[in-house]
């Protein structure tokens, strides 16, 4: 009798907590059936509409639920749930009694399965006993459920080999809705498609997509076809699809077969020394492994430092680089072939070539002074980081007021005077147009009546040297004593040159006062 007054005793307080006291898989479970108990009897579905399987339902169909008994209307409504493809279906509920009736606030038109379920964890009668098991039926406004599939993509995924004027053309099992179809297809790296001029066949079912331009050789393009794809009954595809196509047959990159210049021959695999023997009006010669396009063979040649030039096509496969000045002698230039020359299937070229150049060859170098000189043998050189003070190297000078000093001066090739050598192997001729001579005095006051001049220069080039010319010679007359003279050959590229364009870097200069 204890034990019986205690089970009472205990459900009277969780009375109200009617989750606890459901179907008899609550958390007192254990309690053995008593008489007080008997409205804890688990309430069932006696009736749903529309039933599990209808298809080709009313677009204002409502759901309706009828119960064994009055339930409680908050808990068993958010038991409730109508959702389309995953999407939540929002509406009203209203109750008659054990009659629940769910009405959708928009028609149900939409293509595929509405799925309606009322949970067992929520749903409860008015005594807090909850339904056995979950309730869930699924129906159709459509009476055709089948997703359509692609039966066929052209170009089939792997294909090779494509024309450059394809067509993409996309297969399916069902009649399609045409714009869901156009919105779908898309094509990376991205292809512009004439979606007005798309090429609809067999009902509905084939569609044919054209390019607005040519595709690009050698590339790989991938099609993709979304699931928003939808037949004639709204039914999305099944699945979406993805293919992937290579233009063009020939996948082989080209090659640098051969680089030379004007000077030097083929320096194919001289790519880590030093080219020497280039001279600075030397054109670049290239020849490639196969045929490529001119304007990419331009946009891949890079030069350091920089030079302007232009690209001449000899034949299908060899290149002419024309530079539009010389170059500049005893330089290393940097020269890069690269990977933007492509052929005419846009396969690139397959490694970036660099060479380093350097432009001392038979007729490029730098003309550097040998010396001033005061006799035609030149032994008797005058100073170059003093004052000409004394006889010699001053030509000896009779006069009290103003002397004359010979000047023969003789001039080399190379890159600095210790290492240059009289003549060129091309002959230079050092022009005597171009000699360029200043004298100057610095210190002093004129004593005598003459004003100091230059009488003109000859070649003074020994004879065993000819053709070559190296030597000119010539008198500083009226030399006043007692005065500081500076005098000149200029040099730069509007000084001394000879006839291959080579020139003397600097200025050159001697000091001479006759006491």
């Amino acid at each position: 009798m204890g034990t019986r007054l205690f089970y009472i005793f205990l459900c009277s307080i969780l009375i109200h907590c009617s989750q606890l006291l459901d179907n008899g898989e609550g958390p007192l479970s254990f309690l053995p059936e008593v008489s007080l108990l008997k409205s804890s009897t688990p309430p069932k579905i006696l009736f749903a509409d529309p039933p599990d399987g209808a298809i080709g339902i009313s677009e204002d169909t409502q759901v309706r639920v009828m119960f064994s008994e009055k339930m409680n209307p908050n808990y068993t409504q958010s038991s409730f749930s109508l959702l389309r493809e995953g999407t939540s279906i929002e509406g009203s509920f209203l109750w008659i009694d054990n009659l629940l009736t769910f009405t959708p606030y928009r028609p149900l038109t939409d293509p595929g399965l509405y799925t309606y379920n009322i949970s067992k964890a929520r749903a409860e009668n008015l005594n807090g006993a909850n339904l056995i098991d979950d309730y869930k039926a699924s129906f159709s406004y459509s009476r055709d459920l089948v997703k359509p599939k692609i039966s066929q993509v052209l170009p089939e995924n792997g294909a090779t080999g494509v024309p450059t004027n394809t067509l993409i053309t996309v297969q399916f099992t069902k009649s399609m809705d045409r714009l869901s179809v156009l919105g779908a297809i898309s094509v990376s790296p991205s292809v512009e498609l004439n979606l007005a001029n798309t090429i609809v066949l067999n009902d509905d079912k084939t569609f044919q997509f054209v390019p607005k331009y040519p595709l690009n050789y050698g590339t790989v393009y991938q099609i993709q076809i979304a699931e928003t794809a939808k037949d004639k009954s709204g039914n999305q595809l099944s699945q979406s699809s993805s293919t992937v196509f290579t233009v063009g047959d020939d996948l082989v990159a080209p090659l640098l077969t051969s680089v030379s210049t004007t000077s030097v021959t083929n320096f194919l695999n001289q790519e880590i020394f030093l080219v020497n023997g280039v001279n600075k009006n030397d054109s670049i010669l290239l020849e490639f492994s196969k045929p490529v396009q001119p304007l990419s063979v331009l946009n891949g040649i890079r030069i350091s430092p920089s030079k302007t030039f232009t690209v001449s096509q000899l034949s299908p496969i060899s290149f002419e680089v024309k530079f539009a000045d010389k170059l500049d002698a005893v330089t290393i230039y940097e020269i890069s072939i690269g990977d933007a020359i492509i052929d005419f299937q846009n396969n690139k070229l397959g490694k970036t070539y660099v060479y380093n150049v350097k432009t001392i060859g038979d007729q490029t170098q730098k003309i550097q002074l040998r010396g001033f000189f005061s006799n035609s043998a030149f032994t008797t050189s005058l100073y170059e980081d003093r004052i000409n003070l004394s006889s010699p190297p001053l030509t000896p000078c009779a006069s009290a007021t103003e002397c004359d000093q010979n000047l023969y001066i003789r001039f080399c090739y190379g890159e600095t005077r210790a290492t240059c050598t009289d003549t060129l192997t091309a002959n230079g001729q050092i022009l005597l147009s171009s000699l360029r001579m200043t004298i100057s005095r610095d210190f002093g006051q004129p004593i005598g009546a003459n004003q100091e001049y230059f009488e003109n220069p000859v070649d003074a080039t020994p004879g065993a040297l000819a053709p070559n010319v190296i030597a000119f010679s010539t008198v500083a007359k009226y030399l006043d004593r007692g005065s500081t003279y500076s005098i000149t050959v200029k040099g730069g590229t509007s000084g001394l040159r000879d006839n291959h364009g080579n020139y003397m870097d600097s200025d050159q200069t001697i000091i001479v006062r006759f006491p």
